[in-house]
């Protein structure tokens, strides 16, 4: 067990400084597992077409196709709906700040009058 650890750290090593380590020829028949999925044989792909579509002409071709379906598109399909959004929301802080103030102000005045009208 400590061979193949001492093994392994090499192959690490070798790998982070750039060396490549030739590990032999693949087997056909070997099974490649992945945790949790059934292991398949590379035979079982051998007679599978390599795929030759990129995926700059496949995705070339689904954006021609939603162009197409969905047509142009206009300028205020781009616009904002509400083209003040941003100012209400860099002046919400200021208007809360303000309404506290407006607030403190007004019970100031009620109680300046009620005091006034009972003396």
């Amino acid at each position: 067990m400590e061979d193949a650890a001492r093994e392994r750290r090499a192959r690490l090593a070798a790998l982070r400084q750039g060396n490549v380590i030739e590990t032999g020829p693949l087997d056909p028949t070997v099974a490649v597992a992945s945790p949790g999925l059934e292991p398949t044989r590379r035979e079982e792909f051998a007679g599978l077409e390599p795929v030759t579509v990129s995926l700059e002409e496949k995705a070339k071709e689904t954006l021609q196709t939603l162009v197409v379906e969905s047509g142009p598109v206009g300028l205020t399909e781009l616009a904002p709906r509400k083209a003040n959004w941003d100012l209400k929301r860099d002046l919400e802080p200021k208007l809360e700040k303000l309404e506290e103030v407006t607030q403190t102000r007004i019970r100031q005045i009620i109680r300046d009058r009620m005091a006034q009208s009972s003396v």
